[in-house]
């Protein structure tokens, strides 16, 4: 009997029973059901469905499929470590029954590749830092990553690649990693992979070359030169040793000590020289230092003495020689090039100090070789700016006499103006005590006659009148009182007082009494 010929209903009488997951793989789930014929499904037409939904990367997956078989199912392609939410669905033409809803989870996997766009590096010398970002299928817990290294070909030909290499692991949270110990200049191969707990993930390469260091300078006990004469000093050269690129040239540097308020302490580092000033280009720029030679690596394979100041060219550089008045501090600096980068690093070898600097110098002739002029044709020398200790006194002296010479010039001033002051003041008293002598002699006549002592002093006032050195005037108690311009004579040794006055007092007087 076929479905829909009676009357009554004919849907399923229950949905699939005994649903169970039996195998849980990463990718696949096998599901198994109890068996049912046709007291269950009341027709010999139905089918049966299986319905299922994941969450994946926060995004939903929902599917249906149909089984074909009667007791179980395998369910594939799924996602490793997802909840996977199923159920079965019997159906006739007349209705459907459904089972119960079953959640499993798929076991993990092997994860994903590291995003090759999330791997960032940034070289230094001996280190590389990287870091880099999850896989964007985890399929699971990460728990490690594995970063090996090792190193491919260096820009210097001399570096030993046998050891660099390695193996590094890290944590889930710890996407990053400084790689130290490197070699300076050296291209790394590196390969990066994630795990979980099934193994590890495909792995990503990647290529970082490390930035060239500096030449590493050789030792020297002390800054000790082997010769040294007032125009040149004589030191000893030893090569360099290269670090991540061939040595391009040395450098000798000489550099004027001058006096600066500012000084580095004697244990720092010195400061290398980057701009190839050379004699004539330091002369110009008014630079504390030059360029004395420029050597090829080919000369100095081997330890050997060179003087500054020998007055030849090395490299286009002329090395002339050396002020007796100035104090310099002598340099030798190795320099690296490769990939755009340029290294250089330096040392002290000498200094050469003036001992006595307030002493005259002899100044002497420097003549710039012209341009291109060969190492034995550099005869021509050009004048070099002398510094003369004696000149710069000269001048301090000359300064402290023309304050002096001021100073002296305001001092007579103001004795002049109080000079002068004082002689008005004392024309003035001596008129005032003549007007008073000529009142008193008018008075006297007026009284009557004069006694003996009277006429005694008339007689000394007669003789003052006549005598044009001595003047005399009465004070307020009748007596005289000679003025810085009057002097009192008696007797018979008028004309003798007067004579010896006129000798004694001729300069002084015209220059107070005029």
């Amino acid at each position: 009997m076929d479905c829909g010929t009676k009357k009554t209903n004919t849907d399923p009488v229950h949905g699939p029973q005994n649903v169970n997951v039996v195998d849980v793989r990463a990718r696949q789930l096998t599901v198994q059901w109890e068996t049912f014929g046709y007291a269950v499904t009341r027709c010999h037409s139905y089918n049966l469905t299986v319905q299922y939904q994941y969450v994946f990367n926060q995004q939903e997956f929902a599917a249906e499929e149909l089984i074909q078989t009667s007791s179980h199912y395998t369910l594939r392609g799924l996602r490793p470590f997802v909840t996977v939410r199923l159920r079965l669905v019997l159906a006739n033409p007349e209705g459907s029954k459904e089972s119960e809803e079953i959640v499993k989870q798929t076991e993990e996997d092997v994860p994903g590749s590291v995003p090759m766009e999330s791997l960032q590096n940034t070289p230094y010398e001996e280190k590389i830092f990287m870091q880099w970002k999850a896989p964007n299928e985890t399929n699971g817990v990460i728990t490690l990553y594995e970063i090996t290294y090792k190193a491919l070909s260096s820009l210097d030909p001399s570096a030993d690649l046998t050891t660099q290499r390695g193996r590094v692991f890290k944590l889930r949270n710890e996407t990053h990693h400084l790689f130290v110990s490197l070699y300076p200049g050296t291209t790394y191969f590196f390969t990066l992979k994630a795990s979980t707990n099934k193994g590890f993930g495909p792995p990503v390469t990647t290529r970082i070359t490390t930035k060239i260091a500096a030449p590493m300078m050789p030792e020297y006990e002390s800054e000790t030169a082997l010769n040294e004469t007032e125009t040149t000093i004589t030191i000893l050269l030893k090569p360099a040793q290269s670090r991540g690129a061939p040595i391009s040239s040395y450098q000798l540097v000489v550099k004027e000590e001058r006096k600066s308020k500012t000084r580095r302490a004697a244990s720092e580092a010195p400061e290398c020289f980057s701009a190839p000033f050379s004699f004539r280009n330091a002369s110009i720029l008014n630079s504390a230092y030059y360029f004395a030679a420029d050597l090829p690596p080919s000369s100095l394979t081997v330890v050997q003495p060179f003087t500054v100041g020998d007055n030849k060219s090395y490299g286009g550089f002329w090395n002339p020689p050396l002020s007796p008045a100035k104090s310099y501090s002598i340099y030798f600096q190795a320099m690296s090039r490769a990939n755009g980068e340029t290294k250089i690093n330096c040392v002290r070898l000498a200094r050469k100090v003036v001992i006595g600097r307030g002493q005259i110098t002899t100044p002497y002739i420097l003549v710039i070789p012209s341009e291109g002029a060969s190492t034995q044709d550099s005869d021509a020398m050009e004048p070099e700016k002398q510094v003369d200790g004696t000149v710069k006194m000269a001048g301090v002296i000359a300064g402290i006499l023309m304050f002096i010479i001021i100073l002296l010039g305001v001092i007579l001033t103001f004795k002049r103006r109080e000079i002068h002051t004082w002689r008005t003041l004392s024309v003035g008293k001596l008129a005032k005590k003549q007007k008073e002598t000529a009142s008193s002699s008018t008075q006297q006549r007026e009284m009557g006659p004069i006694t003996t002592a009277d006429k005694s002093t008339t007689k000394v006032s007669t003789l003052h009148k006549d005598d044009p050195f001595s003047t005399s005037s009465p004070d307020l108690n009748g007596f005289t009182s000679p003025s810085p311009c009057s002097f009192s004579v008696q007797g018979s040794k008028t004309l003798q007082s007067k004579s010896l006055l006129n000798s004694y007092y001729s300069g002084t007087l015209k220059d107070i009494c005029a």
